[in-house]
């Protein structure tokens, strides 16, 4: 893999990172702001359906403004929204900065997919998008146990404050 390669998987990861790691934060920010599980599992659910909603979007602008461009957009937002989470002060805020993230995450998504296929050769397209794909599921298979392991020493916040470097990275 080189450089560039490896920047799109880093920017990629971020998506499944932070919709599976969050669940094992639920009950600390539950706690945290006093909220039922009712209203905490909000965080899950509009992060999802706007990451969702947003794919339609994000792979025309892509399409229109440049891959690259929209990546870089995509992962600065990320990390930036990821800060703002990790700052929140009140579950508004945190409920805001979680959409940011999936707005953000839909541009990351589409155009990683777009980038792959720019960067790898023809006759090594097949395997560029294996690895990929291997990266991106398996980072969504371990988020929950990273999840617990950051929560459990540095709080939720971490599971946010994660994201900052990996984006820059990504960048």
């Amino acid at each position: 893999l080189g450089p560039a390669m490896l920047g799109v998987a880093s920017g990629a990861v971020l998506v499944p990172l932070n919709s599976t790691m969050l669940a094992v934060a639920l009950p600390s920010i539950m706690d945290d702001f006093g909220i039922d599980a009712g209203t905490v599992s909000t965080l899950v659910t509009l992060y999802l359906g706007t990451v969702t909603i947003a794919l339609l979007a994000s792979g025309s602008l892509g399409d229109r403004y440049g891959q690259r461009p929209v990546f870089l957009v995509g992962v600065v937002a990320f990390a930036v929204s990821s800060l703002i989470a990790a700052l929140a002060p009140t579950f508004a805020v945190l409920t805001l900065a979680r959409v940011l993230q999936a707005l953000s995450g839909a541009l990351i998504s589409t155009t990683s997919v777009a980038l792959v296929r720019a960067l790898a050769p023809p006759d090594r397209r097949g395997a560029a998008f294996g690895l990929f794909d291997m990266v991106v599921s398996i980072s969504a298979a371990i988020a929950p146990f990273v999840g617990g392991v950051l929560v459990g020493a540095f709080g939720w916040q971490s599971l946010f404050v994660l994201a900052v470097p990996v984006a820059i990275f990504a960048a």
